[in-house]
């Protein structure tokens, strides 16, 4: 009664005949399969592709004698398709000295692991959005540094074109680096209203 009470999954499994042998209905709720159903399968039907090879690891090592009882988080797929994430727990049981059955206590930690690679992914995000905070503090630093030598080309190029007549060779040739260093502004701008929230004014 208390195995069948329990807030847990509980079966036993035959080392040698590597069949179940029993189980209490908390595992059955976890799998969907009948007592019936789930005392016919082979275990590795209930497990996805690397807890299926960690399992088989875990038969070998008992076959040569190493016995780990620690517990293993495997990922078990149930009758309907869906999957959870249990941590299983064991306890040889031998005959002889002998270790013949295990009894394993599996845990539903679906919800907690699902938790914890949700918060992995928001703090990936944090890092990023500081990562991107940082680019915009040294892109708008950069930018103001770039937009003082453009004011000083400009200066330089407005006093110049005061000392000469319009039809001087020159006199074309400080518009037009009046009008790259313009360029140059609106370019700055940009740099800025991107640094600031990822927004900037056209010209």
């Amino acid at each position: 009664e208390l195995v069948q009470q329990a807030p847990a999954g509980i079966y036993e499994f035959d080392l040698e005949r590597r069949r179940f042998t029993s189980v209490n209905h908390v595992m059955c709720e976890y799998t969907g399969y009948t007592e019936a159903e789930f005392l016919e399968l082979d275990p590795r039907e209930l497990l996805t592709g690397e807890s299926r090879k960690a399992f088989e690891r875990f038969l070998e090592e008992v076959d040569s004698g190493h016995l780990n009882p620690k517990a293993v988080e495997y990922t078990i797929r149930g009758k309907n398709g869906r999957e959870l994430i249990v941590l299983v727990n064991i306890r040889f049981l031998a005959v002889e000295g002998r270790p013949n059955r295990i009894m394993a206590v599996a845990h539903d930690i679906t919800a907690v692991k699902e938790t914890e690679a949700a918060k992995k992914q928001l703090e990936a995000k944090l890092q990023e959005t500081q990562k991107l905070e940082s680019l915009g503090t040294l892109a708008g630093g950069m930018a103001h540094d770039f937009n003082n030598l453009l004011m000083g080309i400009q200066g330089n190029a407005s006093l110049a074109l005061l000392g000469i007549d319009s039809d001087h060779p020159l006199h074309r040739r400080l518009k037009n680096i009046e009008t790259y260093v313009q360029q140059g502004v609106d370019l700055t701008r940009q740099l800025l209203g991107l640094a600031r929230g990822g927004k900037y004014e056209g010209r």
